[in-house]
């Protein structure tokens, strides 16, 4: 017994089982340990991989979008249509577009990443949707990614020509009433989806044309009773975006006026009726002697004012040239201007435009003749037998025209109202996009009219007549200079493909 208990309680050896105990401890942390460890490095790179081809497949996007945008101006450049603009691009986009994008990437961890490139079309519409696909590759991983895009066609303003749909007899940017009788003969654009932009009322009659409204517009923009028919007006969707920063851009352009010598004095008539025709810078044709005085131009002139009085005639010989008269004031209360000699004249009144009696300007000549640049601030009135033959840009200034009263012409205006009223007639192309229009008992414009609004009521009418744009006398803005990479291609931003 005492031989058992003396060998328990021998230690010798405890210490290397002790120690085999703690290796063996430490063998199975460090084991742990290391496969964790290889785990994590091993999800690592996994992670590393991954994020890496979602970058490459954006890298390679983007790079595309790059090509396309540089291919949609270049195509835009080169087209004049749109039809032959979207065919060139989707040939492109068919067959030249790079369908692996992998030069610009350098290898990573021995391994070349790669880009694949698909466009898809989405719809047939302006601007037409595009979607551009991006698969990115490294080694066996993949992901890819998605980005949206729509390429505009804008029409080009070439020749000194406008945007102006054949057909349209009225194009406005607000709002269109009609009440009582009114007549539209040709087609309306109304740039509004605002609740009743457009109201019909008491027998108004647009039955001779097309309606077009925006895309987006619903039921509520037409307001009309129930007894017209469903059909009345006859509503079409806008195909294109009406360019009105063209025509507020072309209103906004008014020129600075010229700087020239005044001219001499002169006397007229012999020592018994002698009369000062030109006299301390202005010209009066307000006495029988300056009846039909002609002034024959031979280089831009500059006058206080010219006066046209007791139903005199100047005459002026423009000599086959275009010439420029500046002045502070036009005051025809009581005469006619008459444009010889198959030449332009170009007034640049400063501060005033009176017309009264039955002046005439120009009546029995060309419109393009005539030009008138009008600066000031007062309203410009016309009546009676009062007639302008000729074009008239009002910087600022309102405008009505009374019963009796003919303006035929180019009218551009960055005024805020104009009024026809009574029987005025008026055969024009009337541009204002910041002005309400008003038609008034029985006026009538024949040509074609773009505001901001327009109103009319009784038997009134605007009837679509062909404009000769080629003849349009005021500088047009240049689209081409205006039109840049953001208006022709919108991008979405780059998502991932579910």
């Amino acid at each position: 017994m005492s031989k058992i208990l003396k060998w328990l309680r021998n230690e010798r050896g405890a210490s290397l089982l002790l120690v085999l105990m703690t290796l063996l401890v430490l063998s199975i942390l460090g084991t742990a340990i290391a496969t964790v460890s290889f785990a994590h490095v091993k999800l690592t790179v996994t992670d590393r991989d991954y994020q890496s081809t979602y970058y490459i497949a954006e890298a390679g996007a983007n790079q595309a979008f790059n090509e396309i945008t540089t291919v949609v101006e270049q195509v835009y450049q080169l087209r004049d249509d749109q039809t032959s603009f979207f065919s060139t691009l989707d040939h492109i986009f068919i067959s030249e577009i790079d369908q692996s994008i992998d030069q610009d990437f350098e290898k990573q961890f021995g391994e070349q990443p790669q880009v694949s490139i698909t466009i898809e079309q989405l719809d047939h519409d302006n601007p037409r949707g595009y979607r551009l696909t991006a698969k990115g590759k490294l080694g066996q991983r993949s992901r890819t990614v998605e980005k949206d895009f729509s390429i505009r066609w804008i029409d080009k303003n070439q020749g000194g020509r406008l945007p102006i749909a054949h057909g349209m007899a009225v194009m406005l940017r607000n709002r269109l009433y009609l009440t009582n009788g009114p007549r539209i003969v040709g087609d309306v654009y109304l740039d509004s989806i605002e609740a009743n932009a457009l109201m019909l009322n008491g027998n108004a009659r647009m039955n001779q044309g097309k309606t077009f409204l925006p895309a987006n517009a619903d039921d509520r923009v037409v307001n009309k009773p129930d007894y017209y028919p469903d059909d009345h007006p006859d509503v079409h969707a806008m195909q294109e975006q009406i360019p009105w920063d063209i025509y507020q851009e072309l209103a906004d352009s008014f020129p600075d006026f010229p700087s020239y010598d005044y001219p001499a004095d002169q006397t007229i008539g012999n020592e018994y009726n002698e009369f000062k025709v030109i006299n301390n810078g202005s010209l009066y044709i307000n006495s029988w002697q300056a009846n039909n005085y002609v002034l024959k131009l031979a280089n831009h002139l500059r006058f206080n004012q010219i006066v046209l009085g007791s139903n005199n005639t100047l005459i002026i010989d423009t000599q086959g040239a275009e010439w420029n008269i500046v002045l502070d004031h036009l005051d025809a209360s009581n005469g006619h201007i008459q444009l010889i000699g198959g030449g332009t004249v170009n007034f640049f009144i400063k501060n005033k435009l009176t017309f009264g009696s039955a002046s005439q300007l120009n009546y029995s000549g060309v419109i393009s003749q005539l030009n008138l640049y009008y600066g000031g601030q007062e309203t410009i009135i016309l009546g009676g037998g009062q007639a302008i033959n000729g074009s008239l840009f009002s910087r600022q200034a309102d405008m009505v025209i009374e019963e009796g009263a003919r303006i035929k012409g180019y009218l551009l205006s960055g005024g805020k109202q104009i009024t026809y009223q009574g029987g005025a007639h008026a055969n024009s192309f009337v541009i204002a996009p910041y002005a309400e229009v008003n038609l008034i008992g029985g006026a009538n414009v024949s040509g074609a009219l773009i505001a901001d609004s327009l109103n009319g009521t009784g038997g009134v009418s605007v009837e679509y007549q062909q404009v000769n744009l080629e003849e349009f006398p005021f500088q047009i803005p240049n689209r081409d200079d205006r039109i840049g990479r953001d208006d022709l291609i919108i991008g979405q931003p780059i998502r991932e493909q579910n």
